[in-house]
């Protein structure tokens, strides 16, 4: 038996892997962050090319899946096209990013001269850190970014 449909349709590919999972259709949405590259996306409409691990009938599994939540017909239409990486594929570059990032950052790169042979072995995100470029404050820093005391300073 379908579950009712959904109030507000998906309006992104991520809405789709959220509603997926909203659903407990882990299986799919798995193979939907690792094994699918989104070549376009429409409400209604999608078109994907399936990765090598995918399973065949992916594509017909996220329509039925999508109309019987939605309670519209999706149509999903296999691609050639390259696509966009996959989910999974976007994170891991995205992890990667911001450990080169780190990497840079002056207090790293110091514990790293102060300590020859240390390597960056975990990164925790700051959710509420300022972003590359931001506006530095008073001090230098980019602004809402922790900083030292300047107790025992001498400024002039």
């Amino acid at each position: 038996m379908a579950a009712a449909p959904e109030s507000l349709p998906p309006e992104s590919f991520a809405d789709v892997v959220n509603l997926v999972r909203a659903h407990k259709e882990t299986i799919l949405a798995n193979h939907l962050e690792r094994d699918l590259h989104l070549v376009r996306f429409e409400p209604g409409r999608n078109s994907i090319r399936p990765g090598s691990h995918a399973p065949r009938n992916l594509a017909g599994r996220l329509g039925k899946f999508l109309q019987d939540a939605t309670g519209a017909r999706w149509m999903v239409s296999v691609s050639q096209d390259q696509g966009e990486a996959s989910i999974a594929d976007q994170a891991r570059a995205r992890a990667a990013r911001l450990t080169e990032t780190a990497l840079q950052h002056p207090l790293v790169q110091a514990a790293m001269e102060t300590f020859p042979g240390a390597k960056l072995v975990a990164r925790r995100d700051n959710p509420g850190a300022v972003p590359p470029g931001a506006v530095p404050d008073k001090t230098g820093a980019p602004a809402g970014s922790p900083h030292l005391s300047d107790e025992g300073d001498e400024h002039p």
